[in-house]
């Protein structure tokens, strides 16, 4: 039976066959654009340098406090205990 098929009218079938279905959504083609190619990176590097320096004072500062006892009292415990209840510490 196999042998009656004709690999001729197969061929031009298949060459002509479409793989669109009538109904189905267009898929739009693939952006091959990068994200990361719009961003503008100084700003976010001053941020950081800002933040840097931001945190380098209050660690400074904290130390002074903390070295000193400034830190030692019961308003500044019950807000370090809210704090840790707050944010699951």
């Amino acid at each position: 039976m196999t042998d009656k098929i004709d690999t001729n009218q197969i061929r031009s079938i298949v060459e002509q066959a479409t793989y669109e279905h009538p109904g189905c959504p267009k898929v739009p083609p693939v952006e091959q654009t990068d994200a990361s190619l719009d961003v503008a990176y100084a700003g976010l590097i001053e941020k950081a340098k800002e933040a840097a320096q931001t945190d380098a004072a209050a660690v400074s500062r904290a130390r002074q406090l903390l070295a000193t006892g400034g830190l030692d009292s019961p308003e500044n415990a019950l807000e370090a205990a809210r704090n840790m209840v707050r944010l699951g510490i």
